[in-house]
């Protein structure tokens, strides 16, 4: 059995067999992954759909990897109507271009992304690009009518993002952002629990984001701790899923009181190289955070974690019951405390395997649900560019915080 999307916007969660998997028959290969370019007025050989496929360009391959797989999967999960093809990649260099092109089997490769964006052949633009890049490939793509999905934070600031947002609404294409944690089925659960009041009047959370990936000091400066590409270091890169996953479950947030640091504050041009310039990002980002619904609750979100790599690990406490779970390393495992005994005599908290059988990957659900609000002309299906500004403008009130000590309200 396969499953679509909820219409009301609902991601899919439940995973399904993929077809033929265990009857032995062999999935006709048209309603699948096409990796090229194929006729869409016949099927392919044996049978299978004639139905327009969604033809995907691809603009960044560091984490457009990672979006390439997930179409490759999908059709093994969730049923989206459609074929899917990868049509066209575009990175910074033609030789990192055909090597792209080769792994995915794209169409086509190439250095420019303007080709990419202006090709009569793609119907959906990726970006997957640096922070500085996103607008005005977006901005791009959907001047050109394209749908577009495009990796977090939507922008640098406040500014970019909305303008992005009013050009997503005119173009009356659908556009969409990567916070794929609110997908996980331990995420859903929760959601549940918390709007059917099971868990009570929520009182407060805690939500910890623990990296290690630049403890080095060494580690040569990225476009990631550079303050012209990025609107911000940690508090940017993992902040804006901590920031989506706490909206997403508990609604808008009232005012921030924010504390950033930088602690390595030069680093290496290049791999080996004696010249260090200075940083000007946050390596460590603390929250703390008021919900309009009136629950209090912190954000530590760190890339200087030594030894660590793990998060985002949210707990939300209720007066009737408590949730736990880590959106990433395990999103599909639920940990519940209800006040109430089941048993007598037993009681404590209990682990919940939420994701069935054969859990959907987290990318695929995320992409598949994007497929689904193109096919059914949902441009209002979340996580959107409205979605993307709601962050952006609670990362900037962080911020704003961070340089005066004061609290921030959140526009």
């Amino acid at each position: 059995m396969r499953t679509d999307g909820d219409r009301d916007g609902e991601p899919p969660y439940q995973a399904v067999e993929a077809a033929g998997r265990s009857s032995g028959q062999e999935r006709p290969e048209f309603c699948g992954i096409q990796q090229g370019r194929r006729s869409v007025d016949r099927p392919a050989q044996g049978g299978g759909c004639s139905v327009k496929p969604y033809r995907i360009g691809i603009v960044g391959y560091s984490f457009g990897r990672v979006h390439a797989e997930a179409y490759r999967q999908i059709p093994f999960y969730i049923d989206v109507g459609a074929p899917i093809e990868l049509v066209g990649v575009a990175t910074s260099r033609p030789e990192t271009a055909r090597r792209a092109q080769a792994e995915a089997g794209f169409a086509f490769a190439t250095a420019d992304w303007r080709e990419l964006v202006a090709s009569p052949d793609v119907d959906i633009v990726h970006v997957c690009t640096p922070d500085d890049l996103h607008h005005p490939i977006a901005s791009a793509a959907l001047a050109a009518g394209k749908h577009v999905y495009c990796e977090k934070p939507l922008a640098r600031t406040v500014a970019e993002a909305e303008d992005l947002c009013a050009k997503a609404r005119e173009s009356g294409r659908v556009a969409q952002i990567t916070f794929q944690m609110r997908f996980g089925t331990a995420v859903q659960a929760a959601r549940r629990l918390i709007r059917d009041g099971t868990l009570g009047e929520i009182t407060s959370f805690r939500l910890t984001y623990l990296h290690s990936g630049y403890e080095d000091s060494d580690r040569p400066l990225t476009w990631r701790l550079d303050h012209t590409r990025t609107g911000g270091g940690v508090l940017y890169d993992l902040g804006s899923h901590a920031v989506d996953l706490l909206i997403f479950l508990l609604g808008r947030p009232r005012r921030v009181m924010g504390l950033t640091r930088t602690f390595i504050k030069e680093r290496p041009v290049a791999k080996g190289s004696d010249r260090k310039v200075p940083v000007h990002v946050d390596d460590v980002a603390l929250v703390t955070m008021e919900m309009e619904a009136g629950c209090i609750g912190v954000i530590e979100a760190t890339r200087l974690a030594t030894g660590i790599r793990r998060g985002p690990d949210l707990t939300i406490y209720g007066t009737r019951g408590s949730v736990a779970f880590n959106g990433f390393t395990n999103p599909h495992e639920l940990h519940l405390y209800l006040k109430q005994e089941k048993v007598s005599g037993l009681g404590g908290w209990e682990t919940i395997n939420t994701g069935g059988r054969n859990p959907v990957p987290l990318s695929v659900a995320a992409q598949a649900a994007f497929l689904q609000a193109i096919r059914d002309g949902r441009t209002d299906a979340e996580p959107n560019f409205a979605t993307g500004l709601q962050v952006q403008r609670v990362l900037a009130a962080v911020q704003e915080s961070a340089r005066t000590g004061q609290w921030v309200t959140v526009d």
